[in-house]
């Protein structure tokens, strides 16, 4: 995974410690390239009749701003875990670099959730028949699974300006840990081989390019890492970065919440015209599901690139 370099602040390149820096930045990021780069043959996104007759009539997606969602912990189990890592190792007995270097990263890391340029996700699940996913976003089963090609999603939304990935979110609280403390340990570790080497003239522009380095490799954890009590889900996140003064953003309700989200076209502009890259939908355990299986294809045929789309029931024994 290539971090968007728009989030986190940028310092002009020193050969003389930035390819360290670089080269620990890396290995932590390719920890997770194997998991994204193997997603299932089909992503679901569960949504309510509405929402999929929206998605096909204009052809896109909404993006919604991580930390509005439905999951109260969804900003701030992330940080909460790299606080206490941060804490912990405090405790110890460092070299005044890595204490340095601890504590200014301590004191920024909580920007990221206010930083101009942010996250903006929508879900998908691994399983197109769950039926906590029904009860909780399919319109307690009376809504649609709709599955899409997982390798077309990214490069439909990645542009030059508009960095974009599709990651597998982690539930595992012990590989969340680790991830976290052995990213620390690591910077910590190269603060102190800079002590030792005598660098000292130059150390409050170690510690920043350090720490900008260190909250880089640990943004995975704020978008990538999810409570384990949301393990079921199976959830792999199509993830964008925008500013949050782009003149395209939008807002909408949710019950209580407003809820700040991007409207974003999953075709691009071609001839002829280019169709949404979805493979199969499955309808809820609710609907009267033979009507709605012969509407949806009605449906469906208005778009040649979606005449071939397999329209099923859900096998899900759920009647709300």
């Amino acid at each position: 995974m290539q971090t968007p370099t728009h989030l986190t602040p940028q310092m002009n390149p020193d050969p003389i410690y930035q390819n360290d820096i670089n080269s620990i930045k890396d290995q932590f990021f390719s920890e997770f390239s194997t998991l994204d780069d193997a997603p299932p043959d089909t992503l679901y996104h569960y949504t309510d009749p509405g929402g999929l007759l929206g998605i096909l009539n204009t052809k896109a997606l909404w993006f919604s701003r991580s930390g509005f969602l439905n999951d109260a912990t969804e900003a701030t189990h992330g940080l909460s875990l790299i606080q206490a890592a941060l804490k912990e190792k405090l405790e110890l007995k460092n070299t005044r670099l890595s204490a340095s270097l601890l504590q200014t990263t301590e004191r920024k890391i909580g920007t990221f959730l206010t930083s101009n340029f942010a996250p903006f996700i929508t879900c998908f699940c691994a399983s197109g028949d769950l039926l906590s996913q029904w009860r909780g976003y399919g319109s307690l089963g009376g809504g649609f699974a709709i599955g899409f090609s997982p390798n077309e999603l990214e490069a439909r939304v990645k542009t030059k300006d508009r960095p974009a990935i599709l990651a597998k979110v982690i539930y595992d609280i012990e590989h969340q840990k680790s991830y976290i403390s052995r990213a620390i340990d690591s910077f910590c570790a190269l603060a102190d081989s800079w002590e030792v080497a005598g660098w000292k003239a130059e150390s409050d522009e170690l510690i920043e390019a350090a720490d900008i380095g260190l909250r880089t490799a640990l943004i995975d954890a704020f978008f990538r890492f999810k409570h384990p009590g949301f393990a079921e889900e199976n959830e792999w996140r199509l993830i964008v970065f925008e500013k949050m003064d782009h003149p395209a953003l939008s807002f909408r309700s949710a019950g209580p919440r407003i809820i700040p989200y991007f409207c974003i076209n999953m075709c691009r502009i071609t001839t002829p015209p280019e169709s949404l890259p979805i493979t199969r939908i499955v309808c809820g355990p609710t609907v009267n599901q033979e009507l709605t299986k012969q509407a949806l294809a009605l449906r469906l045929a208005q778009d040649p690139g979606l005449r071939d789309v397999k329209v099923e029931a859900s096998l899900v024994p759920f009647r709300a």
